[in-house]
């Protein structure tokens, strides 16, 4: 009883733990680049969390579902991530191209897409009784975006590129998180999966079958 409850509440913290690093970049994000003299790629910096939104997790969750535990994938995507943010905030801070700026913006936001579904996969693949457990986990996660905006606050991080280091560190305590978890393997396959399956390409033929 103890053991299972110590274990919800591992989960529950890394709902908090996600939640947080991403609210941290991403809801002052206009606003420091609007600081930083950088409006010009505001609508471009948004437009690659869109894109990456799309191909990422494409990618990412075909590796966590069909070739490593979702664990793992959770704590090497928490680590680029991190590095990624921390880079974004560098290239702010001093003053880099408007162009790298809004790259390395599109390397996080390719780190930052798939984050929340491999999270909800590590969790719902860990809890017992998922109806009974899941609400109260998942409402951690607000929590948690609500505590990530009030850190930055905290920081002076509102208009100032110190959001994205706090951000960093934020993902990289995700990364440790993940230590504490359990391993969950992926399921086995009967037949080897072909290289285009192993990405995850293969949904794509559900993409052309919507459209068409």
């Amino acid at each position: 009883m103890l053991k299972d409850l110590l274990h919800r509440l591992e989960l529950a913290a890394l709902f908090f733990s996600v939640a947080g690093a991403m609210a941290m970049w991403m809801v002052p994000m206009s606003i420091i680049l609007q600081a930083h003299s950088l409006e010009s790629i505001r609508t471009f910096a948004f437009s690659s969390f869109a894109i990456a939104t799309f191909i990422s997790p494409l990618f990412v969750g075909a590796l966590s579902d069909r070739n490593i535990s979702p664990v793992k994938a959770m704590r090497w995507n928490a680590i680029g991530a991190a590095i990624s943010i921390f880079l974004v905030g560098i290239c702010i801070k001093t003053q880099m191209p408007r162009l790298l700026v809004l790259a390395t913006i599109f390397i996080h936001a390719l780190f930052y897409a798939p984050a929340w579904g491999i999270a909800s996969t590590i969790v719902l693949t860990q809890l017992t009784d998922v109806p009974k457990q899941f609400g109260s986990i998942r409402a951690m996660a607000t929590i948690g975006w609500m505590a990530g905006c009030w850190i930055a606050s905290l920081l002076c991080g509102d208009g100032s590129h110190t959001a994205t280091f706090a951000s960093a560190i934020g993902w990289l305590f995700v990364a440790l998180l993940t230590k504490e978890l359990p391993l969950v393997e992926p399921p086995k396959t009967f037949a080897p999966l072909k290289w285009h399956e192993q990405l995850g390409l293969d949904a794509l033929k559900l993409l052309k079958t919507v459209t068409t």
